[in-house]
């Protein structure tokens, strides 16, 4: 997975393809396998911590999620 805060005050979560390579270079992803909600501002930080499986995400109005 891709993780990626937003201006939209979202954070959103791409699923990788198994074989990137399939569709050829360029391949396009259409639309988030999902979108989080939440925030109250604009999402800048997102970390993923893979021993608790935990994502944390923060941005302008200082609050972690």
């Amino acid at each position: 997975y891709i993780l990626s805060g937003s201006d939209d005050f979202n954070l959103y979560m791409w699923k990788i393809p198994k074989d990137p390579e399939a569709g050829g270079p360029g391949r396009v992803v259409n639309g988030a396998f999902m979108v989080l909600k939440g925030h109250r501002s604009i999402v800048n930080q997102v970390r993923f911590n893979p021993h608790t499986y935990m994502i944390c995400s923060s941005g302008v109005e200082k609050v972690i999620k």
